[in-house]
């Protein structure tokens, strides 16, 4: 399809030509509405349905429900699209499965993502994901379109405070507040795959302020609250693409395509759920002021509790001077603990922010004891707040204590950070589990030291580089199938230059190169069952 039009610019006037590829196909936003009349005439009697305003637009909707698009027939000179009527296959629709709609609307998302994805890497965004500027075309093919409101990642207008443009219920929270990234599209796929699969909006309300405090403060209902049978999988990857804190979401859009297309080819997913716990602290986050309350009552009611029981203990004149002795102590043990927890969080060492909530912790015990003034406990309390304001990292997760003779051999984990492999000076090889430090495999050396370790994508293979103690004696490659001890690639190379070795994606074949001779050789590696 072509199109000619004219622009205007002050006093002159210029034409200008354009041409756009003719696409058949319809808004997502207009198949949507096909797939809600669909699913209702598998309940409401055919005579209770308004009549199909285009017939290929219910035709797109059936392929989308069945999750085929075959191909249409030839049209006809001068005539609109013809496409089969899918009342004809009502039948066939009430029996067809909601695993095939959850595929298809999976398959929708991945090539949006993957070509957000290109965007992106030309460093585009697009600003305004929504389902009426995806085209969705008689083949299954997605469009993205109207790139209007797209913007170079890091220009100056696209971080305007009180700017608001495109459709408010897709907009992720930070764009309110003037900021946007690649994460930005990525929640504004995930809102529009949640309206895919629930057939109704995340967000609405008809008045624009409250729609815009709800898209910041709420979350919607759960996917499988509103459709029971969505796959758990798919309602995981949905719900983490549109979290509200941008670094809680896929970090590009290419991860989410990637999970997409994993759901869609029945493997494993990255995303996990969200547990309990980190919802509710998501939700403190973002009401602080209601979650400061809420602990702020907690918080005094304790006091006075406390103090009550320590008055009461006071008005034990028998025991009046011991215990005043011991008050004193307390006190002073107390505060040693506050400047403790002070000095810990000035250190700026790793580690700090926890210690100096441990020494914080001490002192509260302490200050529940003493019954504390309100001064004192509120020092306490600011010490808190700024030590979990720190950013800080200690020590979560320690593999297994490397002695002298292990610590200058490589070390080698694979995709899954499961396995991690090792080799000492005569280079034997272990490959142990990560979480339990367990030994998975022992491959035996020939009694000079492995250099470099690499696992295969999949981790069944492990590719090592041995050096001969004498510098003169050829390098090797050894390429390992541990499961069952055995080698599958041997190759020697010039030990005076530099050597390299790669694997497929597929994990089927690996590269082994010499820069001496300019030399690459590529092996399929089969493996045992």
């Amino acid at each position: 399809m072509s199109e000619k039009g004219t622009c205007y610019r002050n006093d002159q006037l210029s034409v200008r030509n354009y041409a756009m590829q003719f696409i058949q196909g319809h808004g997502l936003d207009v198949v949507l509405e096909e797939v809600r009349r669909l699913r209702r005439r598998k309940v409401a009697p055919a005579g209770d349905e308004k009549p199909c305003e285009s017939s290929l637009s219910a035709s797109i909707a059936h392929s989308l429900l069945m999750g085929q698009f075959p191909l249409l027939p030839a049209e006809p000179a001068g005539n609109e699209p013809t496409a089969t009527d899918p009342a004809d296959t009502q039948s066939e629709l009430a029996s067809q499965t909601e695993w095939q709609y959850c595929r298809s609307v999976a398959q929708v998302g991945v090539q949006v993502a993957q070509a957000l994805a290109y965007a992106h890497k030309q460093r585009i965004l697009h600003r305004d994901i929504k389902p009426s500027n995806l085209l969705l075309d008689t083949q299954g093919t997605v469009w993205i379109t109207d790139f209007g409101l797209a913007k170079a990642e890091g220009s100056a207008d696209l971080t305007t405070p009180g700017d608001i443009v495109g459709t408010v219920r897709f907009m992720a929270p930070e764009r309110f507040q003037g900021k946007a990234d690649p994460r930005s599209d990525v929640y504004s796929t995930g809102i529009t795959l949640y309206e895919m699969l629930t057939l109704r909006p995340a967000f609405a309300d008809s008045d624009p302020a409250r729609l815009v405090e709800r898209v910041v403060q709420e979350d919607p209902p759960r996917p499988r609250k509103l459709v029971p049978h969505l796959p758990r999988d798919l309602e995981t990857i949905i719900w983490k693409a549109m979290a509200k804190e941008p670094a809680a979401r896929y970090p590009t859009a290419e991860a989410l395509a990637e999970d997409l297309q994993r759901f869609v080819n029945s493997e494993p997913i990255h995303a996990r759920p969200v547990s309990q716990v980190e919802r509710l602290w998501r939700w403190c986050r973002r009401k602080p002021l209601v979650a400061g309350l809420a602990a702020a009552v907690g918080l005094l009611a304790a006091v006075v509790a406390l103090v009550a029981s320590v008055s009461a203990f006071w008005l034990a004149t028998e025991a009046h001077r011991a215990q005043q002795a011991e008050h004193e102590a307390k006190d002073k043990l107390w505060r040693s603990h506050l400047d403790h927890a002070h000095a810990a969080r000035m250190s700026r060492q790793a580690g700090q922010s926890f210690h100096s909530l441990e020494a914080l912790s001490q002192a509260a015990q302490i200050a529940r004891q003493l019954g504390v003034s309100d001064l004192q406990l509120r020092e306490l309390r600011n010490e808190a707040v700024a030590c979990l304001a720190l950013t800080d990292l200690r020590t979560m997760e320690r593999l297994e204590d490397l002695d002298h003779a292990w610590t200058p051999w490589p070390v080698a984990f694979d995709a899954g950070w499961e396995l991690y492999a090792r080799s000492d000076h005569r280079g034997n090889i272990r490959i142990c589990r990560r979480f339990d430090g367990q030994e998975m495999a022992h491959l035996p050396g020939a009694g000079h030291r492995a250099g470099i370790l690499a696992f295969s994508p999949d981790g069944r293979c492990l590719a090592a580089k041995y050096w001969q103690q004498n510098e003169q004696l050829p390098v090797e490659f050894v390429v390992w199938d541990w499961r069952h001890n055995r080698p599958i690639v041997r190759q020697a190379c010039q030990a005076t230059g530099h050597a390299d070795f790669a694997f497929t994606p597929d994990s089927r074949h690996i590269f082994l190169g010499s820069r001496d001779n300019g030399s690459l050789g590529c092996y399929e590696l089969i493996l045992l069952r």
